[in-house]
């Protein structure tokens, strides 16, 4: 439980920082909580002043002042429980809006390698689910389960008063046993909801999986296959949530047993007084009207609270991600006039048990074109990372405009040096979109048509211009090699002076590939490529050679 408080405080820490307004909502929405459960406690009071009133013969006066009482207040508590929804919902959305912004910030600081390793599909579905159990669980704690504390002192203090002591003591303990009774049942459902959402992952990360997978799915003609295993998952799915839900349902069942228990007792003994005399009609209407209404309030009290740990499990869930170790993050500013740009001491870098780099010493210097070349696996994309400082190496040093890259406030380095990756990732907007994404000032539209002619861009057979292209999810509405020349646009618009290319051209045909490196060289100061063209080697001033044994070998033009 102590855990629980711990990462329910993170979480509202977390909605503090993102939107401390929600927090004056928060106050306002208690209040009147509070007003609304006093009022709800005094709707049956002043319905038992109306009974004994019009039963003892009162003057009508009074009797309609009464019954009137009564109604104003039921309208009041009424007009209050939708103000507090309201509010309540701007709370609870700011709530799930600053878990969300809390998983994407965190996520963006975490290394690439630690995130390669997260199943997309569960990931998504984690952040979905916690952020919701957040909002359930301050829902839950303070505008259900205070509410009816609060309520039931106010009931206690009321029978008390009306009625006696000791009836009031029994008729508070028993419902306290109920609630108790509810708190064991939720430490019984902590299981069942942890194996539902195991289930729902395993569908989430299938389904998540194969909807990336639907082009190699349709050309290897194995759709009935895949309906075949995803109807398995899907039937495993609903076998776990059929058993899970049935056994909360005899849960519930038990509960909601024992509360018609309660409600029947009380109506039996309050009725035998009446009959007898000690009570008035009045008085059961009123210990009626309370059982009625606390009854409903503990029927909701039970499914909250065997959610409860539902929501504690999705909570902690969540906070699994935002606990995963981000980025060492250095503070010192690169200098871009420095003559070397790149430069490794002794690196050597393993990766799943084998040696990709192994005591390597490599310089670049700026001014000049580099060609990195070497069989697949060989670590050409691992070298491209270790110069910008997305991963480290194992023993050695990788400094960068003279800094080791540990030290280098990485945001300062990637606003010294572009870079395109083998698979770039468009946005899914328009190509304008696309190519200003990341630049560093404002690239007028006639600057944007400039770099698209330049590229070959500009030419499509459509009505609609190139630049109000929509690229598509996913850069579907792309061919691969407009993919790669809105992402070299996209490069040469932020304007640095270095830009480091994993096989830019690899989807281009010959004439488009010597248009693109022309292009390049004439607009940036250093090209580092990963390339296995020919024609795209030729045109470096040097080639790093990856044998593929650990070692590298640099070499001057080639003939």
């Amino acid at each position: 439980m102590t855990q629980a408080l711990q990462q329910y405080r993170r979480a509202l820490t977390l909605a503090r920082t993102y939107y401390p307004k929600a927090f004056t909502y928060f106050a306002i929405a208690s209040a009147i909580l509070l007003a609304l459960a006093l009022l709800n406690a005094t709707v049956p009071v002043l319905l038992r002043e109306a009974t004994n009133r019009l039963a003892a013969g009162d003057a009508m006066s009074i009797i309609l002042v009464t019954a009137a009482a009564y109604a104003l207040c039921w309208t009041g508590a009424q007009v209050l429980e939708w103000t507090k929804n309201i509010l309540s919902a701007a709370v609870l959305v700011r709530c799930d809006a600053a878990f969300y912004r809390a998983f994407f910030d965190h996520l963006l600081k975490v290394p690439q390698a630690e995130l390669r390793k997260l199943d997309q599909g569960v990931l998504v579905a984690d952040a979905q689910r916690s952020k919701g159990a957040f909002s359930a669980l301050t829902s839950t704690l303070f505008w259900i389960v205070l509410p009816t504390l609060i309520e039931l002192l106010f009931v206690f203090a009321v029978l008390a008063t009306l009625i006696s002591v000791a009836f009031a003591a029994f008729f508070i303990m028993a419902i306290v046993g109920l609630v108790g009774l509810s708190v064991l049942l939720s430490r019984k459902a902590k299981g069942i909801h942890q194996r539902i959402m195991e289930s729902n992952n395993q569908v989430m990360s299938h389904f998540t999986e194969r909807m990336r997978l639907v082009e190699e799915i349709k050309l290897n003609n194995a759709q009935t296959l895949e309906q075949q295993r995803f109807g398995t998952k899907v039937g495993g799915f609903i076998d776990s949530v059929t058993v899970g839900n049935l056994r909360i349902g005899l849960l519930m069942l038990l509960q909601v047993t024992l509360v018609g228990a309660l409600l029947l007792a009380s109506t039996l003994y309050v009725v035998g007084e009446v009959a007898k005399g000690t009570y008035t009609v009045g008085d059961y209407v009123m210990i009626n009207g309370y059982v009625m209404q606390l009854t409903m309030r503990l029927a909701l009290l039970a499914s909250v609270l065997i959610e409860l740990r539902n929501h504690l499990v999705l909570l902690d869930r969540g906070f699994h991600y935002l606990d995963l170790e981000t980025e060492p993050q250095g503070l010192r500013t690169p200098d871009t006039d420095a003559e070397v740009l790149f430069e490794l001491e002794g690196v050597t870098y393993r990766a799943e048990g084998r040696t990709i780099l192994d005591k390597v010493d490599l310089q670049i210097r700026q001014g000049h074109t580099y060609a990195i070349t070497g069989p697949s696996g060989a670590g050409k994309t691992t070298l491209l990372r270790l110069l910008v400082g997305l991963i480290q190496p194992e023993k050695g040093s990788v400094r960068a405009f003279g800094t080791d890259t540990r030290a280098l406030d990485r945001t300062a380095l990637l606003d010294a040096v572009s870079v395109v990756t083998q698979h770039p990732l468009l946005i899914a907007g328009s190509v304008a979109e696309n190519v200003r994404y990341g630049a560093k000032g404002n690239l007028s539209d006639d600057q944007l048509n400039s770099l698209l002619g330049q590229l070959g861009l500009d030419a499509h057979a459509s009505d609609t211009p190139t630049t109000d292209r929509h690229v598509g999810f996913d850069a579907a509405a792309v061919s691969g090699g407009e993919k790669q020349r809105i992402a070299i646009a996209r490069a040469l618009a932020r304007g640095t002076p270095t830009i480091l290319l994993d096989e830019p051209t690899s989807a281009l045909d010959v004439e488009s590939e010597e248009r693109t490196i022309d292009v390049l060289k004439a607009n940036a100061r250093t090209l580092v490529m990963i390339t296995h063209r020919p024609s795209v080697i030729a045109k470096a001033d040097y080639v790093i050679h990856l044998r593929g044994d650990g070692t590298v070998r640099m070499s001057g033009r080639p003939n």
